[in-house]
């Protein structure tokens, strides 16, 4: 996988009315996500915010480790162009 990143949102709470709201840019370095801002919460809502979609690799392999590590409520994304 080439190393790429994406920008994350996710509610800090399990009510979607929640007023907090984190911002993390992620990193694919190595095989490793890098968080650059605060981690998501177990049992979020998680809303992904991606430039380029190409071949969606990336994106499913993202998606799968927010499923195994946070068990977040759900998950969104938003693709600003798809390649």
């Amino acid at each position: 996988m080439s190393s790429s990143g994406a920008l994350i949102l996710y509610l800090g709470s399990t009510n979607p009315g929640a007023d907090k709201i984190f911002i993390s840019y992620v990193l694919d370095k190595n095989q490793e996500w890098i968080f650059s801002g605060s981690m998501p919460n177990n049992k979020s809502h998680i809303l992904i915010i991606e430039d380029i979609y190409d071949t969606g690799e990336t994106l499913s392999q993202l998606i799968s480790y927010l499923e195994d590590q946070y068990n977040p409520l759900d998950i969104k994304t938003v693709v600003m162009l798809d390649k």
